[in-house]
């Protein structure tokens, strides 16, 4: 088979692999990112008709016309990204309403020692003729140990709050706070900056780095609802523990490394114990009737569900009934004999026994690899990655009401 033929059957069997819909939505897959395009990690929409913007795991940042499906690199890494580094994860993309860029980049410096991990924060302002960013440079930079073994979550979700302040995710540099063992990474746990959600003034040329939240192992996903509520979703650790869905709160605390799930100790004899006196917030409980674990009450997820892209959606096409809940994008487990995840579940956000709970239904399952999602317009646009070694292409999909 050429490699075009190759192409063309990859394509076809893409569109022939949609989930099935709920009542009163219709699936359409918009584009196909790959073969040669690197993994795709966020997707976001331009606030001013510039239609979806991706973000690849290089750094390399897509344009997409939702509606031919047209796409064109319009900012190559090596154009904004000066430093030569041995690998790079790019997690963190956010369009702000008045169509300012912000790209999150993590540099693994094997040249330092231990080796360090350089975040950027990159900014950059819409062209006046082109919606593609333009004038693109460091804003906010800070190092941090590099992970140990294979546990760096990285610097990743980053979004302006309802106050006009820039938030970002960090996920941890460990799986459980464990001591390394490689000499050439620092063995501690984690720090000022990693397993944490940060806030920044964007306002300010040079802002100072404010700790909003710790105790997330990785808060790859978070959103406002219509109150103004910080959720989060968070990954958990290689033991089998619940993943969770916080909400978050300016200096609590959410457990990590110390307690997982419902106040479970971690699985791991060498656990960290917890500091006296230190109060952990409980995650928001799943309620059903869907993604339970064992049918019972779950806070929040089945373990290694991995909740990834996070919105909250206020009104749109999609049926009435929708209205006023969070879509969730569970990515799916690398561990464990069960499948788990690989769909997009919806939220609704609700009092139970005094504190906040959930009541969550799929919404699409049997997915590819979900791993982030965005509104433009009245339509929601989810993106999937695909591993290198998988056999079928990335792609990003349009959910809308029927016509």
């Amino acid at each position: 088979m050429t490699a075009i033929a190759a192409l063309l059957a990859l394509w076809a069997q893409a569109r022939n692999d949609l989930p099935q819909a709920p009542d009163g939505v219709r699936i359409r897959q918009v584009a196909t990112m790959g073969p040669g395009d690197l993994q795709p990690t966020r997707i976001a929409a331009h606030p001013k008709g510039g239609g979806l913007f991706v973000l690849c795991l290089n750094g390399d940042l897509w344009q997409v016309d939702p509606v031919k499906g047209d796409k064109r690199v319009v900012l190559p890494a090596e154009t904004y990204m000066k430093a030569k580094v041995n690998y790079l994860q790019a997690l963190g993309l956010h369009i702000d309403p008045g169509g300012q860029f912000y790209i999150v980049v993590n540099e693994r410096h094997d040249e330092d020692s231990p080796v360090r991990s350089h975040v950027v924060v990159y900014r950059g302002r819409s062209g006046p003729s082109d919606p593609a960013p333009i004038d693109v440079a460091p804003y906010i930079m800070f190092d941090h140990p590099w992970g140990i073994g294979p546990f760096n979550h990285g610097a990743c979700r980053i979004s302006i709050g309802p106050e006009g302040l820039l938030y970002l995710g960090v996920g941890s540099r460990t799986d459980h706070g464990e001591r390394g063992k490689d000499p050439r990474f620092d063995p501690n746990g984690e720090t000022f900056v990693t397993a944490a959600i940060l806030r920044f003034d964007p306002k300010l040329d040079k802002p100072g780095i404010e700790v909003f939240a710790r105790g997330l192992r990785n808060p790859f996903g978070f959103d406002w609802d219509d109150q103004g509520r910080l959720f989060a979703g968070e990954n958990g650790p290689d033991a089998d523990h619940p993943e969770e869905l916080n909400w978050i709160r300016l200096g609590r605390h959410y457990g990590f490394p110390y307690r997982f799930g419902c106040d479970e100790h971690p699985m791991y004899v060498d656990a960290v114990p917890a500091p006296e006196n230190l109060v952990f917030e409980r995650p928001v409980a799943n309620l059903g009737p869907d993604q339970l674990v064992g049918g019972k009450v779950t806070h929040t997820f089945p373990p290694h569900a991995a909740p990834t892209g996070m919105i909250f959606y206020r009104e749109g096409e999609l049926p009435a009934r929708f209205k006023g809940q969070f879509f969730v994008t569970l990515f799916g487990n690398y561990l464990g004999k069960e499948p788990t995840g690989f769909a997009l579940v919806t939220m609704k956000i609700v009092e139970s026994e005094g504190r906040l709970a959930a009541e969550t239904h799929n919404f699409l399952t049997g997915l590819r690899r979900p791993i982030d999602l965005c509104q433009l317009g009245g339509r929601l646009y989810l993106l999937e990655y695909i591993k290198y070694d998988d056999q079928r292409l990335p792609r990003i999909l349009e959910i809308a009401g029927e016509k």
